[in-house]
């Protein structure tokens, strides 16, 4: 059986039960479309402004209920217009908002500048609410998956420790520098580690290497770690088995949210039951799909991932990967 087809075999009904808690932030996108990205001291004229709810949790969560999971965020908004429209969006994506809460104040905020020639971004954010402190009794009790994007520390933890024992925990690091991030991601299954964040947390780990900090992830408690961002593609390391996971060839209309989206999928096809081979195959198909259109438009239901990873089936193929093929 070629790997192409594992997904096919392995995609069953999804169990009412399968219910994916993430907890993290939620922000209010505004999203400028320009030609190129701005020099300092400079005007640049935008073809098209949109706003959109963001925040790498929040997007994973509309991905995977999108792809037939229940969800949960856990996380807070303003008691403003925008925090008013994240939670409305978050309902209409099937996403469960019980656990949202409205803080008095503005609402999270990002400015996304989005390169309409090369489909990348740049973001600059600004965080207006206190940190949460509090996990809501019951959040994760009947959780298969916590997700984590390294926000609301304390939150984060306290779910990590409260999910049932057999639940998937996945945390994606992308993103800014964030507070006791090392101490989620020692607690996690799944860890997509952009390369950039790897880099930081060996400075901040006594004599360690990135190859060293992948290492030592997999011999406590991580089963499949994804470095991301390096000149190969996607690097994926699970017990003593190392691969590197090439990027579908697709057209890139809006990159904003592909690392969101890879992390669902990866999320997903784990649920699944899928290896962690195939898993980040999958992983890479949900990014692929996502950046063919603007915003979360693109974001595949199982059976339009199903019919591109057919029309795809010799592409994006997994390879081996040894310590003089990249960056680590």
């Amino acid at each position: 059986m070629a790997r192409g087809d594992t997904y096919y075999v392995n995609r069953g009904p999804l169990d009412d039960l399968t219910t994916v808690v993430g907890v993290g932030w939620a922000l209010m996108d505004t999203t400028m479309e320009i030609s190129g990205f701005p020099a300092e001291n400079s005007k640049v004229v935008a073809t098209r402004v949109r706003e959109n709810p963001g925040g790498p949790a929040l997007r994973a969560l509309v991905a995977l209920s999108r792809l037939g999971h229940r969800t949960s965020l856990v996380s807070s908004v303003g008691s403003d217009d925008a925090g008013s429209a994240i939670v409305r969006y978050l309902t209409e994506q099937g996403v469960h908002t019980d656990f949202v809460t409205a803080l008095e104040g503005s609402s999270r905020q990002a400015s996304v500048w989005l390169n309409r020639r090369s489909g990348s971004r740049t973001i600059a954010f600004a965080d207006q609410l206190p940190p949460a402190s509090h996990l809501p009794q019951s959040a994760v009790d009947a959780a298969t998956a916590v997700v984590l994007d390294g926000r609301e520390y304390l939150v984060a933890r306290a779910a990590l420790e409260a999910a049932p024992l057999c639940a998937l925990r996945s945390i994606d690091t992308g993103g800014s520098p964030k507070e006791n991030l090392s101490d989620l991601v020692n607690l996690c299954d799944c860890v997509v580690l952009p390369k950039g964040m790897l880099d930081l947390l060996c400075a901040k780990a006594d004599r360690s290497t990135p190859r060293k900090y992948v290492e030592t992830l997999l011999s406590n408690k991580a089963s499949l770690v994804v470095v991301t961002g390096t000149t190969v593609g996607a690097i994926a390391f699970s017990d003593d088995e190392a691969w590197i996971q090439p990027n579908f060839e697709v057209p890139t209309i809006d990159s904003n949210g592909a690392g969101d989206s890879f992390h669902a999928g990866l999320v997903h096809a784990r649920l699944l039951g899928l290896t962690p081979e195939d898993a980040t195959r999958v992983a890479a198909a949900v990014a692929a799909m996502k950046c063919t259109g603007n915003a979360d438009v693109r974001l595949p239901t199982q059976e339009e991932l199903s019919a591109f990873l057919r029309l795809h089936a010799s592409e994006a193929e997994p390879v081996p990967y040894s310590k003089t093929d990249g960056d680590l």
